[in-house]
């Protein structure tokens, strides 16, 4: 059975995007997880940080990598499947 690249890379993004920035606000408004947006800010530095805008600026960097990579995996995925 092979994945559908499009469905498959558009919940990928919104799973990405949407973690990021519910990450990012947990962090801003309760003060946790600063080990995680370090993190994310280590892999999105132009713009990301730990604030409102930080977590728009996430949700925009994990939406376009959450979709590249689904596409990615779902590519790699449907080629060595067996038919």
């Amino acid at each position: 059975m092979k994945i559908d690249i499009k469905a498959f890379s558009l919940a990928m993004a919104l799973f990405w995007g949407f973690s990021v920035t519910i990450i990012t606000l947990v962090n801003v408004y309760f003060g946790v997880w600063g080990s995680y947006v370090s993190l994310i800010n280590e892999i999105y530095p132009w713009g990301y940080e730990s604030s409102i805008s930080g977590a728009l600026i996430g949700l925009v960097y994990g939406l376009i990598d959450g979709f590249v990579g689904g596409a990615v995996f779902a590519a790699f995925y449907n080629f060595f499947i067996k038919k």
